[in-house]
C-alpha cells in the first residue's frame, strides 16, 4: 500500500482544478468545489474488459475470497456501488456484482468535488487536484 500525505489540505467550498483526466467529462483544468474530504483507503482497479478505474472506497469492494477480509493488490475484489447518491460511478461496467481485480492501494485524503456544468464526483485524490486563485 502507498501512502500519500499531501501538504495542502482542501476545505468545503474551497475552488480546485483537475490535475488529471477522467473521460469522458473531466479534463486537466476542469474546476470544481470541494464538498467534502475523506481520509482512508483508495483502490484502482482493473476492470473486466481491461479498463482501469481510479478511485473506489473500501465500502464499495468485497474480497472474492471472503477467507482474506483484507484486499491486497492483485486480489479479485466484487464490486458494491448500490446506494451512492451521486453520479461518480461512470465507468459502463461499474455495477454491483462485477469482478474487477485491485491494481493499487494508496492511503490518502481524498475529495467529493462539485465539477461545474459536470456534477458531483468522487473521488479525487488531493495529488489530483489544485487550488485555484
Amino acid at each position: 500500500m502507498i501512502s500519500c500525505k499531501n501538504s495542502e489540505i482542501y476545505r468545503p467550498g474551497e475552488k480546485v482544478s483537475s490535475l488529471v483526466n477522467r473521460p469522458p467529462s473531466i479534463q486537466v483544468g476542469t474546476i470544481g468545489k470541494i464538498l467534502s474530504r475523506w481520509v482512508g483507503t483508495l483502490y484502482a482497479v482493473k476492470m473486466p474488459n481491461g479498463d482501469l478505474f481510479r478511485w473506489l472506497d473500501s465500502g464499495d469492494l468485497f474480497p472474492v475470497d471472503s477467507s482474506q477480509p483484507i484486499l491486497r493488490v492483485g486480489d479479485l475484489a466484487i464490486l458494491n456501488i448500490s446506494g451512492h447518491k451521486h453520479q461518480h460511478f461512470y465507468h459502463p461496467q461499474l455495477e454491483s456484482g462485477v469482478v474487477v481485480k485491485i491494481i493499487k492501494i494508496v492511503e490518502t485524503d481524498f475529495y467529493e468535488v462539485e465539477f461545474d456544468g459536470i456534477g458531483v464526483l468522487a473521488w479525487f485524490t488531493g495529488f489530483e487536484l489544485s487550488t485555484v486563485f
